[in-house]
C-alpha cells in the first residue's frame, strides 16, 4: 500500500525516459506508475533497521502521467543506488530486466518518529548531568541532529563539554565521561584474588573515568600497577 505524507511534492530523475510511441497504444501494455511508486516505497521501508523508529511512512516521488514504460516480462526489481542523502531521504532504483529493459531512479522520503533526550534546564561546561535533568520526547527523523542521544542510559554523572541551553537535544559531542580519578590523587586500591580481599593506599599517576585502566603507585611497596577505576577514588586490581 502506497503511503503518502501530508504535504510536499517531490521530483525525480530518470536514467531511462520512455516516450509515448502512439496515442492508440492500449494502456494495458504499460506499467502502472502507481505500482512502481509502491515498489520503491516498500523497498525503502524494508531498508530501515532502526527498531526505535515509530509511525514509519514512505512517499515516493510523483511521476509524470505521460511516462509510459512497457510491461515487464519479469518481476520488477528494486535496488539500492548509494544516493541516500540522509536517513530521511533516499533514492531507490527500480528496473525491468525483461525483453523491454528500463530503469528508473525514484526519490523516496521516509518519515518516522524517534525518542530523543532533551535537557530540562541550562548547563555550563564541566557541570554533571543527572537523569532527572532530562526528558524524552519524540522527534521527526528529518530533524535529527548528528550523534543525537535517544536514551538516558549511562548519562548519569557525565559532564558537559560546553554550555547547553534548556530544551536542547543531547548529543554525544556535548557530553563526556566525568573524571572519577585525577592524576596525583590518593586512591584506595582494592585487590582481590585467591579468596582474599585487600585494601591499601595508592596514588593515581593518570586521570581516568569509570572503567578506565590507569597506572597507580602502591604507597606501601612503591610499585606501580595497572588498576581499573570502579568508583570515585577507588581502583581495583586482581592478583
Amino acid at each position: 500500500m502506497t503511503i503518502k505524507l501530508a504535504q510536499g511534492r517531490l521530483f525525480f530523475s530518470l536514467s531511462f525516459f520512455a516516450l509515448l510511441s502512439s496515442s492508440y497504444v492500449s494502456a494495458g501494455e504499460f506499467e502502472d506508475l502507481s505500482n512502481i511508486r509502491q515498489i520503491a516505497e516498500q523497498f525503502a521501508l524494508a531498508q530501515i533497521e532502526n527498531t526505535a523508529f515509530s509511525d514509519i511512512t514512505a512517499q515516493a516521488a510523483s511521476m509524470d502521467a505521460r511516462l509510459q514504460l512497457k510491461k515487464c516480462s519479469e518481476v520488477i526489481e528494486a535496488f539500492t543506488t548509494g544516493r541516500a542523502g540522509n536517513i530521511a531521504r533516499t533514492t531507490v532504483g527500480v528496473r525491468c530486466n525483461g525483453v523491454d529493459r528500463w530503469t528508473l531512479y525514484v526519490p523516496v522520503v521516509v518519515s518516522a518518529l524517534v525518542d530523543v533526550v532533551y535537557t530540562t534546564r541550562p548547563f555550563i561546561r564541566g557541570e554533571s548531568i543527572r537523569t532527572e535533568d532530562v526528558e524524552i520526547r519524540k522527534m521527526s527523523i528529518e530533524k535529527l541532529p548528528p550523534n543525537y542521544m535517544g536514551s538516558t542510559e549511562k548519562i548519569e554523572g557525565m559532564e558537559f563539554t560546553r554550555t547547553v541551553r534548556s530544551g536542547a537535544v543531547l548529543t554525544l559531542n556535548s557530553l563526556k565521561q566525568r573524571k572519577a580519578v585525577q592524576q596525583g590523587q590518593e586512591v584506595i586500591i582494592f585487590a582481590k584474588g585467591h579468596g582474599l580481599e585487600v585494601r591499601m593506599s595508592g596514588k593515581a599517576l593518570k586521570n581516568g573515568s569509570l572503567g578506565d585502566s590507569i597506572p597507580v603507585r602502591n604507597m606501601n611497596s612503591g610499585r606501580t600497577i595497572e588498576a581499573t577505576i570502579i568508583d570515585d577514588g577507588t581502583v581495583s586490581v586482581l592478583f
